[in-house]
């Protein structure tokens, strides 16, 4: 087709003819090279030709155009050098070299440190010192099982050495719930087995069973009775108290003395409220030994015990409570600021804590 003077076209007359532009927008469209080259479409409006004309740019080139265009562009690069040397110098703004960012050598020492949490423990508990009492704890909760007797000889038939088959002459012995088996063979191999392992020249299974039993709250003699319808070796009633009193009370008061040193650190500036009262033995008035505990109010920490026999108030078993009471709120006010006193009805108290300006709650029961 030939172009006119004016810039237009047969093509132009002919979508001018199938949809005129007034028809699409208000005012004329003018002409674009995209409706200048674009094919004539019977019975399609120019929208719907630039959008067929723009879909077929999007498509990928035939390979003979890439070939053209590969051509091209190796034959003109001399044309394009002649016109960057004829076409003036553009100021380029000058940017400030940036430092580009080296990968770092080692990745270790990028990391922030990281600060070692310290685990936090209940309180009063002490668990912070378990890391130096492993071998203890390892005893203390390892399993510990129930075995007869008879069964545990039978391991004991022949030598346990390599390349021995001779038949033992085993021979055992009990220690408490702990049983000793010493072994020979007729070629001189001998041997021992023990049936808890042994620490300061004593069984730690036996110290267990006494601590377990006073930690426990329970009784000896209870204990020792289902011992016997069980048919255990167990220890003795002497060896229990010699226990108790030798290695289970002494690590029972320390216990206590940090304890309580660390509840008087704790009250040691605000006022204290605390109620007492005191269980006997037995009831009635034939009781012989008394157990007062002082508690703070809020907190129910026990802060003071008291314990009295009535060979120490006369042999009157009803001045033990008033006795342990004025001797815990001795040692307690020395400590701490206690300002009132919640206990049961008692006149003899009342009046005791009255001589101690201090206010008596009397609780009726």
């Amino acid at each position: 087709m030939q172009e006119r003077e004016d810039g237009t076209s047969d093509e132009d007359d002919v979508l001018d003819a199938v949809t005129p532009f007034e028809m699409v927008r208000d005012e004329p469209l003018p002409v674009t090279p995209t409706l200048k080259h674009a094919d004539p479409v019977p019975g399609a409006s120019a929208m719907t030709v630039v959008t067929l004309q723009q879909q077929q740019a999007q498509q990928p080139q035939p390979l003979q155009q890439r070939q053209h265009l590969l051509q091209h562009q190796q034959l003109n690069p001399l044309q394009q050098q002649r016109e960057h040397q004829h076409s003036p110098p553009q100021q380029q703004q000058q940017q400030p070299p940036t430092q580009q960012q080296q990968p770092c050598a080692a990745p270790q020492q990028c990391q922030p440190p990281t600060q070692q949490q310290t685990p936090s423990y209940p309180k009063l508990s002490r668990l912070e010192e378990q890391a130096s009492l492993t071998e203890e704890l390892a005893l203390v909760r390892e399993t510990k099982v129930i075995c007869s007797l008879d069964l545990l000889l039978e391991l004991f038939k022949t030598c346990h050495h390599s390349g021995c088959c001779q038949p033992l002459t085993p021979k055992h012995h009990l220690v408490g719930p702990t049983v000793i088996i010493n072994w020979t063979c007729p070629h001189g191999h001998t041997g021992k087995f023990s049936s808890s392992k042994d620490i300061n020249e004593m069984y730690a299974n036996n110290l267990q069973v006494a601590a377990s039993i006073l930690l426990s709250g329970n009784n000896f003699t209870k204990i020792e009775r289902m011992r016997s319808f069980l048919g255990l070796s167990f220890i003795s009633n002497s060896t229990f108290f010699r226990m108790q009193r030798l290695y289970l009370i002494p690590c029972i008061n320390e216990w206590w003395n940090w304890q309580r040193d660390q509840l008087l650190e704790e009250f040691k500036n605000v006022e204290v409220v605390v109620c007492g009262d005191g269980q006997c033995d037995s009831p009635g008035h034939t009781a012989k030994n008394l157990c007062y505990f002082l508690m703070e109010l809020v907190s129910d920490y026990i802060l003071e015990v008291e314990v009295r026999d009535k060979r120490h108030v006369g042999l009157a078993s009803t001045n033990m409570e008033r006795q342990a009471l004025q001797n815990a709120l001795q040692r307690l006010r020395s400590s701490i600021n206690i300002v009132e006193v919640v206990t049961d009805a008692s006149t003899s108290i009342k009046k005791m804590v009255g001589k101690i300006q201090l206010t008596c709650i009397v609780v009726y029961s």
